[in-house]
């Protein structure tokens, strides 16, 4: 028997905007001592599965999505850990179409709505610190980049996202 484990699927920026928020995070996870991560923009999270059964599964997803882009707009920052400080992402057809061909494809029956988000922060600041931050970095950002592939990460919620990696890459068609 093959054995399940906890994947997740994300989209993930290439080159000068991969850059950027990767800095951006790292000198936020230092001077606010919070995980370090990729940036990323999570399509379905806690994916039970095999590892083979996944990868048969984003493959045909892949299969089935064209190259799009994808918009980021402004900051937002709620209580929950993994969504502390992030920057929202404007919710295209596109992007809505993929999340519900994603969830069709690995059957998950997840009933809660999808925010797509681009995290810069994990953790539990107070709402001074967050608003310092954003004082910090600004509040706009209307950046776009183009969705090129999906990330098989085997990402766990329940573990530090040190822990976290990457499986395969998926071109899309």
């Amino acid at each position: 028997m093959k054995r399940k484990k906890d994947f997740a699927i994300w989209i993930i920026p290439s080159g000068e905007i991969y850059e950027k928020y990767h800095n951006l995070i790292y000198h936020l996870s230092q001077k606010y001592s919070t995980p370090m991560f990729e940036p990323h923009i999570t399509l379905l999270g806690h994916v039970i599965d095999s590892q083979v059964g996944a990868i048969s599964k984003i493959s045909r997803l892949s299969a089935l999505t064209r190259p799009f882009p994808l918009r980021l707009t402004s900051i937002g920052y709620s209580d929950e850990y993994f969504r502390c400080l992030f920057i929202k992402i404007r919710k295209s057809r596109e992007l809505a179409e993929l999340h519900s061909r994603a969830k069709e494809i690995f059957t998950l029956l997840n009933k809660r709505p999808f925010i797509p988000h681009l995290s810069l922060v994990y953790g539990n600041l107070s709402s001074i610190i967050r608003e310092k931050i954003v004082s910090e970095i600004g509040s706009e950002f209307n950046i776009e980049f183009e969705v090129r592939s999906l990330q098989l990460v085997s990402a766990s919620i329940s573990i530090d996202p040190k822990e976290w990696y990457r499986v395969k890459e998926f071109p899309l068609t």
